[in-house]
């Protein structure tokens, strides 16, 4: 037991000052490297496991917009004096134009209702009718507008590729 102790400090004792730093460097990248082994191992599993009801933890974008929207006031918007001064400098103020989006309705040709879609065909010579109130039935469903003109090409074309595949 003597001798093998002896011969580790005779060993020792041989090594140069750069043979020590460089077996310390391995030495301590070795405690590294298993402390990094031993971290990822017994790491908490909770916060890797993806949450299995994700209808609870998901939030809903769709009510919190909505939540914003009505608890955002608009109108109580602090302006600075420059600010101020180009809006009463304005041709039309930010709060008209709030006022009069509202104001306009196209003007439709053709109504018609096809397999549950209202088709409108827009008035090209007055497309804008001023109104105090928008139309019940353009706020509740949304119209489709089409061309007649693409309709009738595209099924034209239809009828032209049925009578080539045939």
């Amino acid at each position: 037991m003597t001798g093998i102790i002896t011969d580790i400090i005779n060993f020792l004792k041989s090594l140069a000052l750069v043979d020590y730093v460089l077996y310390f460097s391995v030495l301590v990248l070795i405690v590294l490297i298993v402390s990094l082994i031993y971290i990822v191992r017994t790491g908490d599993d909770d916060y890797y496991d993806l949450p299995e009801n994700k209808e609870e933890d998901e939030l809903d974008l769709v009510a919190l917009s909505k939540e914003i929207d009505e608890h955002t006031p608009y109108n109580n918007i602090e302006l600075t004096d420059y600010e101020t001064e180009q809006e009463e400098k304005a041709i039309i103020s930010y709060d008209e134009l709030i006022k009069q989006h509202k104001n306009y309705a196209l003007n439709y040709e053709e109504e018609s209702n096809k397999e549950g879609i209202n088709i409108k065909k827009i008035d090209n010579s007055n497309p804008l009718n001023e109104t105090d109130e928008i139309e019940e039935s353009s706020t509740q469903v949304p119209n489709i507008v089409l061309s007649y003109e693409r309709e009738e090409e595209f099924l034209r074309l239809l009828k032209q590729l049925n009578s080539l595949l045939n």
